[in-house]
């Protein structure tokens, strides 16, 4: 086996994105994970997709995780305007 054949394309998003874009990027494009570059093209982090739509899943969730079959499609249409400009 030879490392092309475990390449998978990655998503680039800017450090001035905001982590709703990141996460629709993901979704939309079915991508494993995101680069992140700054403004100036430089790569600083490569992220995969869990950690990236880890960072918008609120604590209490993450604390339990049960409570995640509770959140309707309201209470995560809230949960996703909070993210704002994160």
């Amino acid at each position: 086996m030879i490392a092309s054949d475990l390449a998978q394309p990655v998503g680039l998003v800017r450090t001035t994105d905001t982590l709703l874009d990141a996460v629709r990027r993901l979704v939309t494009e079915s991508l494993p994970g995101l680069a992140v570059v700054s403004d100036d093209g430089r790569p600083l982090a490569v992220l995969p997709a869990s950690q990236v739509v880890g960072l918008a899943v609120p604590a209490y969730i993450k604390d339990d995780p049960s409570l995640a079959r509770v959140v309707d499609e309201a209470a995560a249409d809230r949960l996703v305007e909070g993210l704002g400009d994160l």
